[in-house]
């Protein structure tokens, strides 16, 4: 996949399979534009200013970032989680799990995945009884304790607040905040500088190892044959059992070929695979289950989704199916998450990367027809088949639609009169154009502001709906480059 496309999120199935959120993002203001930068001139200038140009924070719905503000645990769980974090990470099985393991994560879904991310990674825990306290404030230690875990220094014991500020102290974390206590409420603009300060520890404690023949299934008499299971519509179980944390999924074979007699493969004829190409799939597959939880799981290469999923492809290229033969490949984004789907064959009458390029740069939506998790067709833009409705169109023309207005409850007016108003849904995915990756980015609903462009689409199974679930956003400096 083209690296500029890692982070790209512009893909959202049917299933609407989408999380999203806000980082230092408060109040009831209408976006507008930006009068005078309130981080200007001051000691974290540059901190801010750094960690926005990665995606890290993204400013207050007024265009300003209010460093004075008090840190809250969800913030500074997305702060830390989103510079530690490799590039491709899906956390919407992290948001899940976090919304299964704390009652307490009304009003914070949008910090869910890195929450579930942090507390999986060690990096902050639970009060008990179902409790995580999204909203509390972070003392300056504790927001040192997180980063001293994230970077692997222990900070364990009963005097943790004490180690922690030494471990950050002399690690540099502190560096540009001289308080002659730090026992203190965290404001955001000592988030922001902390953070810079740990930025490359936490990018290098972050680092994805690569896989090699060590992190694969070697105990053949471990595993069981399932004739018949299926993944069902929520990717948290195979059959009866649910998938453990750490669960890795593999391909190998055809469906043909499985059968209760059949070789456990060998670990090096396995390629390592994605849940999410597997909603609602019903296949043979061979398992290992430890302490009642899919530990590791063999599908064959040639079942998957059947439907139609919406969004953006990436790129193109040719690779070689379960039976070696070469054919051609769509690299995408499936709700945040990296898959790429193979077609029948290398034919030419699908999309090429050029087609592919212009769709992006245009914010036009995508469709991809998929049968077991094989390419059939891809449509792009006008030529998309039904299940999709775009707001920004008149007269059945779509085009980008300069925004006159956003307020907080998802209603973002739009210059063309016959248009009006578009509404997001609850859960809408807002894709936000990249000018120097050229590439969209996961964003928020804070990140639409005055003068930027907007394509919105409502991505529907059945009944049409009245709010957009998709929204591409090109900024007001990127549009017509």
């Amino acid at each position: 996949m083209k690296k500029n496309f890692i982070r790209v999120a512009a893909l959202a199935m049917s299933m609407m399979m989408v999380f999203s959120g806000i980082a230092f993002a408060d109040g009831e203001n209408e976006a507008k534009k930006t009068v005078m930068q309130d981080w200007k001139g001051l000691s974290y200038e540059a901190a801010v200013e750094a960690l926005v140009a990665d995606g890290v924070v993204s400013f207050d719905e007024d265009g300003q970032f209010h460093g004075n503000k008090d840190l809250t645990r969800a913030q500074a769980s997305k702060i830390v989680v989103l510079t530690m974090a490799p590039k491709k990470t899906d956390f919407s099985g992290y948001a899940v799990k976090a919304k299964s393991s704390f009652n307490d994560m009304v009003g914070a879904g949008w910090a869910a995945g890195y929450i579930g991310y942090a507390v999986e990674k060690g990096l902050v825990q639970g009060y008990g009884n179902g409790k995580f306290g999204p909203s509390d404030k972070v003392t300056i230690p504790q927001l040192a304790a997180i980063l001293a875990r994230a970077t692997g220094k222990n900070v364990s014991g009963s005097d943790w607040a004490k180690s922690a500020v030494k471990a950050a102290e002399e690690a540099g974390y502190l560096e540009g905040i001289k308080l002659s206590n730090y026992d203190v409420v965290a404001q955001k603009w000592m988030c922001a500088v902390m953070n810079y300060n740990a930025k490359a520890d936490l990018k290098k404690a972050g680092e994805e190892k690569p896989v090699n023949n060590e992190d694969k299934p070697v105990n053949a008499g471990d595993y069981k044959f399932a004739k018949n299971e299926a993944f069902g519509d929520n990717l948290e179980a195979f059959g009866d059992f649910p998938f453990a944390k750490n669960a890795k999924i593999y391909t190998y074979g055809s469906r043909s070929e499985y059968n209760e007699k059949m070789t456990v493969p060998a670990a090096k004829e396995l390629t390592l695979d994605n849940v999410f190409k597997y909603k609602n799939v019903v296949t043979p597959a061979l398992y290992v289950v430890e302490n009642k939880q899919i530990k590791t799981l063999i599908v064959p290469g040639d079942v998957g989704f059947s439907g139609n999923a919406f969004g953006a492809v990436t790129g193109r290229v040719t690779m070689a199916n379960q039976e070696g033969k070469a054919v051609a490949a769509f690299e995408t984004i499936v709700a945040g998450n990296e898959i790429t789907w193979l077609a029948k064959d290398t034919a030419t009458t699908l999309v090429t990367q050029a087609q592919i390029d212009e769709a992006i740069s245009n914010g036009a939506i995508c469709q991809i027809n998929l049968n077991g998790g094989q390419v059939k067709n891809i449509y792009l833009g006008s030529d998309v088949q039904a299940y999709c409705h775009e707001f920004t169109s008149t007269a059945g023309v779509g085009a980008w639609r300069e925004v006159e207005n956003v307020k907080n409850n998802g209603v973002i007016k739009v210059s063309d009169a016959a248009i009006g108003n578009v509404f997001a849904a609850e859960r809408v995915a807002v894709y936000v154009y990249d000018e120097n990756d050229k590439c969209y980015k996961v964003g928020e609903l804070s990140d639409i502001t005055i003068g930027d462009f907007i394509r919105a689409y409502d991505v529907y199974e059945k009944d049409k709906e009245d709010a957009a679930n998709i929204i591409f956003v090109m900024p007001e400096k990127s549009y017509g480059k």
